[in-house]
């Protein structure tokens, strides 16, 4: 039971992020992110590329959810627990597969640690 609330606080989080990003709002996004994200990523480099980089969602082909994977890690230095993310969507006319990666911080808090992605 308590596995599959923490599943959904994970999923709560990735769908935030990419309703966030895909509403165009990315700063906010990133202001959701974990703190190794926006370590990563300075903020309007991230605003800025990914407006340049990725277009919007074509409404036409929502994302498809293709794996989900759960984890601990075996050294927990700044996450207890991860899910990992893969959907397909299509960007520009162009099919693609977008990866997330959402941690639960020592907080307890879940929040987007990686995304990336990339056109087939």
């Amino acid at each position: 039971a308590a596995y599959v609330g923490e599943m959904r606080k994970a999923d709560r989080a990735m769908q935030t992020f990419l309703e966030l990003y895909d509403a165009g709002r990315r700063r906010d996004a990133w202001d959701g992110a974990s703190r190794h994200f926006q370590q990563s990523n300075q903020r309007p480099l991230f605003v800025r590329n990914r407006a340049l980089v990725h277009g919007t969602l074509n409404p036409a082909r929502p994302r498809e959810l293709i794996n989900v994977r759960y984890a601990r890690p075996i050294y927990p230095f700044h996450v207890e627990e991860f899910v990992l993310y893969t959907l397909s969507t299509q960007v520009n006319d162009s099919l693609a597969t977008v990866e997330l990666t959402v941690v639960k911080e020592r907080d307890g808090q879940w929040r987007v640690n990686w995304f990336t992605g990339w056109g087939k």
